[in-house]
Order: C-alpha cells, then structure tokens, then sequence
C-alpha cells in the first residue's frame, strides 16, 4: 500500500487573518491578508511601527483569489510553523527577525517567530507575499 506525505500535512482550507512580520536593523515590514466579500485582501506595510499601534496607511495593498493565498499557506506547510521559535544565532550580529500569525481552519491560531533562523519554506512564503503585492503572476 502505497502512501503519501501529505497525510502527515494539515491543509488550511480557510483562513480569517495571516500576518507576517518582518523587522531588521534599518527596516521593518508587515504583510496582512484578510477575507473581504469572498476574496483575499492583502497589505504591505513598510517601516517602523509599534506593536498594538494603528498601522499607517499600506504601501500596497491588493485584492486576489482565496485559491491564491491557499496555495501559498498550503504550499509553505504554514500549518506546520505552529510553535516555531528559532533562536538567534549566537556568533551573528545583525540578522531579520520574525513574527507570524494566523487564524485558519474555523479558528485554529497558528501561530511562530524566530530571529535569523525560520522554519521551512519560510523564505518562499515572504516572497510568495511580495509577489502577491507587486502584481507578478495571477
């Protein structure tokens, strides 16, 4: 019998909010993805802000297909961050750290950061967002 590694992979087949930020020695951005009349509503927001602070108006800000950003969830393994926390290398000095958020699957809360050290996929995951924001693809 013959099986596959997805068993062992949760899909998202919903999402309420995803957050992903990202913040280094000289700049900071923020991606939100939020459901708006049935469809994907995804932000980028640029430079420094404090937590729990009302955010600036986005850099960009764009409107896709659900299927898209599911792909992108489900593409990463996102489900599978839950819990993640990569410690900062000791011997580097500099680096970008992290901070992840979602709320899917009727309210399961995902949720991972780390500094300089991400779990896997996490670098296409950012780029799938920048690309979703500049307009590449579908």
């Amino acid at each position: 019998m013959a099986f596959s590694l997805n068993l062992f992979h949760t899909p998202i087949v919903s999402f309420e909010s995803v957050s992903l930020s990202l913040r280094g020695m000289r700049d900071a951005a923020e991606f939100r993805i939020v459901m708006k009349d049935g469809a994907a509503e995804v932000s980028e927001y640029v430079g420094f802000f404090l937590p729990g602070e009302p955010l600036p108006e986005p850099e960009r800000r764009v409107v896709c297909p659900v299927e898209r950003v599911l792909s992108l969830l489900n593409g990463c393994r996102v489900y599978s961050w839950d819990g993640f926390h990569g410690k900062h290398p000791k011997m580097v000095k500099d680096g970008l750290a992290f901070t992840f958020r979602a709320r899917v699957n009727g309210g399961k809360e995902i949720s991972a950061s780390g500094s300089q050290n991400f779990p896997r996929r996490f670098a296409e995951f950012r780029d799938g967002l920048r690309s979703i924001v500049r307009g590449d693809g579908k």
